[in-house]
């Protein structure tokens, strides 16, 4: 009896769409080990492989970030603390989340002299996914996956620097060393409070948009898959999110997901300005 089904796996019966998904070695090997088949089968086989590796792979679910033109200052914010690992921290995260925290105090002047915060954050997280009884995680972690690399990047193109542990160096006043990372000995801190000053720790501070929305489309119809994070802080927002959310775009529009994610959702992530 033959293992094979020569009608199924001869070249002109074969989807490209599926077969992109395959290992042509693979295929190849095992129709090069079977003896039934005939010399030209094998060769219509071999030409055909140029021709099916053009065809992609056509994913129905895309995922779309929509973010404010809207920045907020959030100073030192541990970004990745207070979205990432709050969204998987949170009870009921296999279906949904509605995260909202007392008002979290940051630090955003250029210089501080003492461990005393300055500044005031609120974040608001909702988000729900069509994942009934939390036993597949697909649509939660590519909601998470896209907001988390589209923040990061966008912070990183809307940071600057805070220096810690600062010393107002007074002729009553010698500050400590403060090291090869410090600010102050050979280098100027840019403290507006104290032009002789001397600080050991640079940290870094971020203006974000105010909002993003996250949603997945199927075959580009909306589904039940949404994820909201907002940002408020107790001083005024400033417009330009648009323009780094251009350079970010290009950046994100080939990312990668995991490859359990990756399957649902393939590759690249739509990020426009809102």
């Amino acid at each position: 009896m033959v293992p094979w089904d020569k009608k199924k796996t001869s070249p002109d019966n074969i989807n490209p769409l599926i077969f992109s998904s395959i290992t042509y070695s693979r295929l190849l090997q095992a129709l090069l080990h079977h003896s039934t088949l005939h010399p030209s089968a094998i060769r219509k086989f071999t030409t055909a492989i140029p021709i099916l590796a053009a065809f992609p792979v056509i994913h129905a679910f895309n995922v779309h970030v929509r973010s404010s033109d809207d920045l907020i200052d959030v100073g030192d914010l541990d970004l990745f603390s207070h979205t990432w690992q709050a969204i998987y921290a949170a009870a009921g995260n296999k279906e949904a989340v509605t995260i909202g925290p007392p008002a979290i105090a940051t630090q955003n002047k250029p210089c501080h002299f003492n461990g005393h915060t300055d500044h005031s954050v609120t974040l608001t997280i909702d988000g729900h996914w069509d994942d009934v009884g939390g036993s597949k995680h697909e649509y939660r972690d590519a909601l998470v996956e896209a907001a988390w690399e589209s923040l990061r990047r966008l912070a990183d193109q809307n940071s600057y620097n805070i220096w810690k542990d600062c010393c107002a160096e007074t002729i009553s006043t010698n500050c400590p060393a403060v090291g090869p990372n410090g600010c102050g000995a050979t280098n100027s801190c840019h403290c507006p409070d104290g032009p002789n000053s001397r600080c050991r720790t640079l940290t870094k501070g971020h203006k974000v948009p105010s909002l993003m929305n996250v949603s997945i489309t199927k075959n580009g119809a909306i589904t039940a898959n949404s994820l909201r994070i907002a940002f408020r802080s107790d001083t005024k927002e400033q417009q330009g999110a648009c323009g780094a959310i251009e350079i970010v775009a290009k950046a994100v529009s080939s990312f990668l997901f995991p490859p359990a994610v990756a399957t649902l959702v393939g590759t690249g992530i739509d990020l426009q300005c809102a």
